[in-house]
């Protein structure tokens, strides 16, 4: 029902610290029919991967609609998000 009275974004903080819960791991694709939002935080993806394996974690990131990075300190996260990012430049 697109009408929903109420939307929900269920905010996840250390999502990794309550262990493999796979039910809210697998939400994100398919409670935004029903008016609600995800949002997994973690520090890093490293922790989801320890969690979930590499699969379960790129299925929670795959279905997941943004990812909001704040800094990276590693050279294989900042690689992954510029490649992300892409090469366009903008000119107005």
């Amino acid at each position: 029902d697109p009408e929903h009275r109420c939307k929900v974004l269920m905010m996840m903080d250390e999502f990794w610290a309550m262990g493999r819960m796979d039910v809210l791991a697998d939400a994100a694709s398919f409670v935004r029919a029903h008016g609600i939002r995800m949002a997994y935080v973690v520090q890093t993806k490293a922790q989801l991967v320890s969690i979930y394996g590499r699969e379960g974690s790129e299925n929670i990131f795959e279905n997941t609609k943004a990812e909001i990075v704040f800094g990276v300190k590693g050279v294989k996260a900042a690689r992954e998000f510029s490649e992300m990012a892409g090469d366009d430049t903008v000119v107005e």
